[in-house]
């Protein structure tokens, strides 16, 4: 699956070889098989100088694959500031889908962001806490999982490093233990007061079946 921005604020999504093109701008919105009657794609947007798209593939069983991105005005590389710092909050999203009958088999989760911004240094780092899940096995409103963005220098206006990682602050009853995280990110806005982008990785239950954590993140200051 695909996304393809057409400009900042329009975009399309390939799936399994079909185009398709989004229904809805406002808040939750839908994407409409261009032709033919192939699953509907949903896709949810947080609204702020950037805006997160989660977009999933739905069949007849239910969700089979979730993309994150983020889209808006990214920020000019020279209007970036030189120095001075700046915290940065908001909101965090992801899925955790395993790969033993993924289509029945997602669990969510939402939670905030916190990341810091050195701009003499030239580097961001933060860590996003989720405390909501679709999975009734976890404790809500308390930490269920950690994902944490090391200390990644910034390149223009954008960063990404694959030495991120994520742990279950709760045991899950798989057990599903991560590897490193691949997270990606950029500045967004006329000063650099926004900072979205996802994340992704892969883990292994308790049975050694993999899963596979996705998640997005649209945070500012």
């Amino acid at each position: 699956m695909q996304i393809t921005f057409t400009s900042a604020t329009m975009f399309t999504l390939d799936c399994q070889g079909h185009q398709y093109s989004l229904f809805n701008g406002d808040g939750g919105s839908v994407f409409e098989p261009t032709s033919g009657g192939h699953p509907k794609v949903l896709a949810f947007m947080v609204e702020k100088e950037a805006a997160l798209v989660m977009a999933i593939e739905l069949t007849s069983s239910g969700p089979v694959d979730t993309t994150y991105s983020a889209i808006g005005p990214n920020t000019d590389p020279t209007a970036m500031p030189a120095s001075g710092s700046a915290l940065c909050k908001g909101t965090v999203n992801a899925v955790l889908q395993p790969s033993i009958n993924p289509s029945t088999q997602v669990g969510e989760f939402s939670g905030t962001g916190d990341f810091n911004v050195d701009f003499t240094a030239n580097t961001v780092s933060g860590s996003m806490v989720y405390t909501q899940s679709s999975d009734t096995q976890f404790t809500q409103r308390s930490a269920i999982l950690t994902v944490t963005l090391p200390s990644t220098s910034i390149t223009g206006n954008t960063f990404e490093t694959t030495a991120g990682t994520a742990r279950f602050n709760q045991i899950p009853s798989h057990g599903t233990r991560f590897g490193s995280m691949r997270i990606e990110g950029d500045f967004f806005g006329q000063a650099g007061t926004t900072l979205a982008g996802s994340f992704d990785g892969a883990g292994t239950d308790s049975s050694g079946n993999t899963a596979f954590l996705h998640g997005g993140f649209v945070v500012e200051k």
